[in-house]
């Protein structure tokens, strides 16, 4: 995952915080779970960052924000559960939920981006730069 998203998100400030918002995202849109989403992307992502220098709780801050993109994200499980409970129209769930979804993620960006440029020295430096073209280079920085 981290391989992956990198390259998308060394630039953004936070840096690898965002994988979590990213990964919450993708990942929610494939289980359509909060609790697989935030079980599974965390389970990658908190050893690895915390190995990596980022803060604990900004890392399980960005991961239970993150997490709960399952709920809005088709295919949603809750959405599911409550247009056969209500007799609404699943497909119309779906629809409305993918806007919303994507301005939370959004939402959880600019807020790690914000927490980022407040507290520089929280964030670590990279430990090695990721180019687009071969994936992960290794450079001193």
């Amino acid at each position: 995952m981290f391989r992956g998203l990198a390259p998308w998100v060394t630039w953004l400030p936070g840096r690898l915080l965002q994988t979590n918002v990213i990964g919450c995202a993708i990942f929610a849109a494939v289980s359509g779970s909060s609790a697989a989403t935030c079980a599974t992307i965390g389970k990658m992502s908190l050893p690895e960052l915390g190995k990596r220098g980022y803060p604990e709780g900004i890392t399980i801050g960005s991961l239970a924000g993150a997490g709960t993109l399952g709920l809005l994200i088709p295919p949603s499980i809750i959405m599911i559960v409550y247009g056969v409970a209500a007799d609404v129209s699943i497909a119309k769930l779906f629809i409305a939920g993918v806007l919303p979804g994507i301005l939370l993620a959004a939402l959880f960006s600019g807020y790690l981006m914000a927490w980022a440029l407040m507290n520089p020295g929280k964030v670590p430096r990279p430990d090695r730069v990721m180019s687009w073209a071969s994936g992960c280079t290794s450079r001193a920085t």
